[in-house]
């Protein structure tokens, strides 16, 4: 079964607004993660024109490989979703990175941030909300689930009910990768 991840983005200035209202809402605060996003473009499609990304995640939790689809509709970022652990070492990221490599894959660049998530059960459906800092690009929230197809217009409502309650508006559709690329969009 397809699994999708429903995001969306949101600049901030003041996480403390956002940490009481979460609080507020019942979220449950998880510890502080540091994470470095490295970004491979694909030897013979352009992942930048195809709306699609592979990265390895290294963070306080382990290593992921995450491959991400397109986005499917115009208002959220949500998309089919692969991700994976891969070990825990920088040896295990360096021998993964070796493999893409091989497969003739390149580094496109790396996106480092600190991350304060909060896991917030609502009307049975798990949300993720991060409070993000991104070097070179400024402080965000994301508010983040997962649904499979069946489940998908009834989690792009919920995100945005979540959205409304927290006060957030002018979501950005912008990755993070894109805006350190860009800096001007």
């Amino acid at each position: 079964m397809k699994k999708y991840e429903v995001e969306v983005k949101y600049r901030v200035a003041d996480f403390e607004r956002l940490e009481t209202r979460l609080s507020e809402l019942g979220a449950v605060p998880l510890p502080e993660n540091y994470q470095c996003d490295t970004y491979f473009q694909h030897p013979a499609r352009n992942f930048a024109e195809t709306d699609e990304a592979l990265r390895i995640r290294q963070s306080t939790d382990g290593l992921f490989v995450t491959c991400k689809g397109p986005k499917i509709d115009a208002e959220t970022k949500t998309r089919h979703e692969i991700e994976f652990s891969i070990g825990e070492s920088d040896a295990d990221k360096t021998q993964f990175a070796e493999l893409l490599d091989a497969l003739d894959f390149a580094v496109v660049a790396d996106v480092e941030k600190r991350r304060r998530e909060f896991k917030l059960m609502r009307d049975g459906q798990l949300y993720k909300i991060a409070l993000d800092t991104v070097n070179k690009a400024g402080c965000f929230v994301e508010l983040e689930t997962e649904c499979t197809g069946s489940e998908l217009a009834a989690g792009q409502e919920a995100i945005k009910h979540l959205a409304e309650q927290l006060n957030l508006t002018d979501s950005i559709r912008t990755s993070y990768l894109e805006m350190i690329l860009n800096p001007d969009v």
